[in-house]
């Protein structure tokens, strides 16, 4: 019985063993493929090899046969692609939020659905990132965001900003009560966006900082109360329009740019803004934006290179910035 036990898993483990070892550089004779089977107590004959990988194409799995410079199989097609499998195994690494420990299981599933050496040429490419705030209950914390958005509640997390106690830096722990409405990167963060029900307005809370989340009976708030949207929460034209994860309210900008930084005015201005020449050299774009501190700090980047034509608070906001630097490079002298 033991025997007829392990014959009936030989085809699921045949897939295992064509996706683990297999690829277009390492090819899998039957002879192979029978001893990889042996190792888990599986005996099978050459011909009955080519039977199961029959079933498995009609299944729908790519299985390749070559005959040259040897005869044998690999699993062509895959759910997760090498490009695909390297892609979102970088996307974790970089994930700041995930401890190290979570990174290193995502990142082994990610893999688990290329040929182990596919799997160790990505590990060799990829460079560590060290998570600084991650929380070991990250995922939990997740799973309660995901829960209170879905079912509509509230959320009580526990939030820690950075702050100077003495001579050192320190973290200072708060708690909110949040109605929550999405998640999104933005730079190098994960963001969660929500309202505070004592204002009327949105906040963003870096996921990697929340410490604890628990959602709560209590119904959310609309978005509709604090925010544009009305039907639903568009968190792509949202995040295009705030930068830097600042609040702000929104409004049309438009700025005078020299031609050299059309790349990145573009890039996060989008292609949706509109574009003109606006004399030798320049030209100007206008865009709906959130006027923010974030704003301003963005296109302080650029120097010279850019002109803020409107609106007025842009312009106070860009004033009271030089105002502030040149009062800061005073005080030094």
């Amino acid at each position: 019985m033991a025997g007829n036990s392990k014959s009936k898993l030989k085809i699921l483990s045949l897939i295992d063993i064509l996706t683990e070892k297999s690829d277009k550089d390492h090819v899998l004779t039957t002879a192979e493929i029978c001893e990889e089977l042996e190792k888990s107590g599986i005996k099978a004959e050459r011909k009955s090899i080519y039977k199961d990988i029959e079933i498995l194409r009609e299944y729908g799995f790519e299985i390749v046969h070559v005959r040259t410079p040897k005869s044998g199989f690999y699993l062509g097609k895959r759910r997760l692609e090498i490009p695909e499998a390297h892609l979102l195994a970088d996307a974790v690494q970089a994930a700041d939020f995930l401890p190290e420990e979570k990174k290193k299981t995502l990142v082994e599933k990610i893999l688990s659905s290329v040929s182990e050496y596919e799997a160790e040429k990505i590990l060799s490419k990829m460079s560590p990132k060290p998570s600084k705030t991650a929380s070991a209950d990250a995922m939990y914390v997740l799973d309660a965001i995901h829960t209170a958005i879905d079912s509509e509640k509230q959320i009580i997390v526990k939030y820690a900003r950075r702050c100077i106690v003495g001579k050192a830096l320190s973290a200072q722990v708060k708690e909110f009560t949040l109605s929550p409405y999405a998640l999104t990167w933005t730079g190098e963060h994960y963001y969660l966006i929500a309202n505070n029900g004592k204002y009327d307005n949105l906040m963003h809370l870096r996921v990697d900082r929340i410490h604890r989340a628990r959602v709560i009976e209590e119904k959310a708030r609309p978005f509709s109360e604090v925010s544009e949207y009305k039907d639903f929460f568009d968190v792509s034209d949202y995040t295009e329009k705030v930068f830097n994860m600042f609040s702000g309210e929104v409004d049309e900008i438009q700025l005078v740019c020299d031609n050299s930084i059309i790349e990145e005015i573009s890039d996060r201005l989008g292609t949706d803004a509109e574009y003109k020449p606006y004399d030798i050299g320049t030209f100007v774009v206008k865009a709906r934006a959130g006027v923010s501190e974030g704003l301003v700090s963005w296109l302080f980047q650029f120097g010279a290179k850019v002109k803020v034509k409107a609106p007025q608070n842009l312009k106070d906001l860009y004033l009271k910035r030089l105002e502030e630097i040149n009062r800061a490079v005073m005080m030094q002298q």
